[in-house]
């Protein structure tokens, strides 16, 4: 962390990723990203470990605006003045950063997370969608009906409560394999089952094929946005560049999702600064605390424990014994 916190202080541009990981207990653990925006990798090619350093890792019962004021402005005071905070939609991060662009005096690009606007973005359009409701609900009762018989290979995923809309591919895919079968019960796979039994339990699908293609539509939307975001970064021209990349779209539904994130890019320019590059993505961010959680393994389920620790190694490149 020392190392890392020295190359930044030579920075010109900082730009620094903040998230919260919460575990088993009342504890949530702050993890800081540091990166020099002079020195981001060739568009086309998404940020890699060895463009980040770790600067702050800290455990706390609770983060609020005044407390993570206090963790910018003490990175500011410690490495030098912040060109860009990174971060999703919780509104502890995003206050806190506000309250620190009305401290300083030098420009400061707030800017969400690409994949969790996305997100946000669906939600609000599939979320009031009623047949996408009842997809959620009946793989629910049909994953408790099959898990313990001969059909639970055929399971449905489990959603994630907190982050439906960002495994939205999942769910597609699983019902695009399952209406696959249902149109072809000579299938391998089924042999030995017995077809009324299994089109008893997954049967229902077939109300739903006619939305399929929208769904999917929505979710290359998100996949074609999220892959840009990652690799061509944010810079002027970006929305124009998204809006082709997407192209034209049939469903309305794809379109305005499609035009919300053209408009948050569009948006998200006007904080550029001439012949700047910013990025738009915190996946470095979650992957990190993802390996971290792997690392922890069944210790986990006991809260975060001294492991914190080795999380700057986690984005070290191990070199030759």
């Amino acid at each position: 962390m020392k190392q890392g916190r020295e190359r930044i202080l030579s920075a010109q541009r900082r730009v620094i990723m903040v998230d919260h990981s919460c575990q088993i207990g009342d504890e949530k653990l702050m993890v800081v990203l540091g990166l020099d925006a002079d020195n981001l990798p060739e568009p086309g090619q998404a940020l890699r470990r060895e463009d980040m350093e770790v600067l702050e890792v800290k455990a706390a019962s609770q983060w609020k605006t005044d407390d993570m004021l206090r963790e910018y402005q003490s990175i500011d005071e410690r490495l030098g003045p912040i060109r860009q905070i990174l971060i999703d939609g919780a509104s502890e991060l995003q206050n806190g950063a506000k309250s620190y662009v009305e401290s300083v005096d030098h420009d400061v690009a707030i800017q969400r997370d690409a994949a969790h606007y996305a997100a946000t973005q669906v939600k609000s359009i599939l979320g009031k969608d009623e047949k996408f409701q009842q997809v959620i609900s009946q793989m629910g009762t049909t994953r408790s009906q099959v898990q313990q018989t001969e059909l639970a290979f055929l399971s449905p995923p489990t959603p994630k409560n907190k982050a439906r809309f960002m495994n939205l591919s999942s769910i597609i895919q699983w019902m695009t394999m399952m209406l696959w079968l249902l149109r072809n019960p000579k299938a391998t796979c089924l042999v030995g089952i017995a077809p009324a039994r299994f089109h008893e339990k997954f049967g229902w699908i077939e109300n739903y094929a006619d939305q399929i293609p929208m769904w999917r539509a929505c979710q290359d939307v998100i996949s074609t946005f999220v892959t840009f975001a990652n690799e061509q970064y944010l810079h002027h021209g970006a929305s124009e560049k998204l809006a082709d990349a997407i192209g034209e779209l049939k469903h309305c539904e794809a379109r305005e999702l499609r035009d919300r994130l053209v408009k948050f890019v569009l948006e998200s320019e006007s904080s550029l600064q001439p012949g700047e590059r910013l990025p738009m993505s915190t996946q470095l961010l979650e992957s990190l605390f993802g390996q971290y959680k792997q690392l922890e393994g069944q210790q986990s389920k006991s809260g975060f424990t001294g492991l914190v620790s080795c999380i700057p190694l986690l984005h070290r490149i191990p070199t030759p014994v």
